[in-house]
């Protein structure tokens, strides 16, 4: 997550937040890195493997 698509930092607040209860409005951080992860991970499943060509 060094490329900046992501603040870990936010995310990780987000889950301290939740976590105790007083997440409120304070998810986007953790909705953004849910739905990054999701893409990310149906992105990589559809990538080429690097076969024939």
């Amino acid at each position: 997550m060094g490329h900046g698509l992501i603040d870990a930092t936010a995310v990780h607040t987000a889950l301290d937040a939740a976590v105790a209860g007083s997440a409120g409005r304070r998810l986007p951080a953790l909705e953004n890195f849910l739905i990054t992860s999701w893409w990310l991970s149906q992105t990589m499943a559809l990538a080429p493997t690097g076969g024939a060509r």
